[in-house]
This record gives C-alpha cells, sequence and structure tokens, in this order.
C-alpha cells in the first residue's frame, strides 16, 4: 500500500489566522476549564458548609436525645 503524502501550500497571511484560531481556541478552552473548576470548587465549599450545619444538628440531636434517656429513661416521652 503506498501512502502519498500531499503537501498543501498555504500562503503567509493563512497560516497565521490558523495559528491565531487555533490559539484563540486553546485560550477559551482554558477559560471554561478553569470557569467550571471554579463552579466546582464553589459547590463543592457550598456542600460542605450545608453538611457541616447538617453534623452539628444531629450532633446536636444526639445530645439531646441522650440528655433525655439519662434523665427519663428509655420510655417514650
Amino acid at each position: 500500500m503506498v501512502v502519498k503524502y500531499t503537501r498543501v501550500n498555504h500562503d503567509r497571511g493563512s497560516r497565521i489566522w490558523m495559528v491565531q484560531s487555533l490559539t484563540l481556541a486553546f485560550t477559551w478552552l482554558a477559560l471554561a476549564v478553569l470557569a467550571a473548576s471554579a463552579a466546582g470548587i464553589a459547590a463543592a465549599v457550598v456542600i460542605h458548609g450545608k453538611f457541616a450545619d447538617l453534623q452539628k444538628e444531629t450532633s446536636v440531636g444526639r445530645m439531646v436525645v441522650a440528655d433525655r434517656v439519662a434523665t427519663h429513661g428509655m420510655h417514650p416521652g
């Protein structure tokens, strides 16, 4: 099997335009990745904060239940 490589002759202007468009595409890609990671970090911070609040509420609830059990015994009420 013979593979022929053909060389396309671009003039200098189209080569510069191609490099600029590739640079612009990679710049936008990098910005998109940066924005996505920033959004992910922000979401993680918010979720972590909500879990921390929930954990506080749960531990306070456990202390209240433990106090009630210690005071009133295991019977309901």
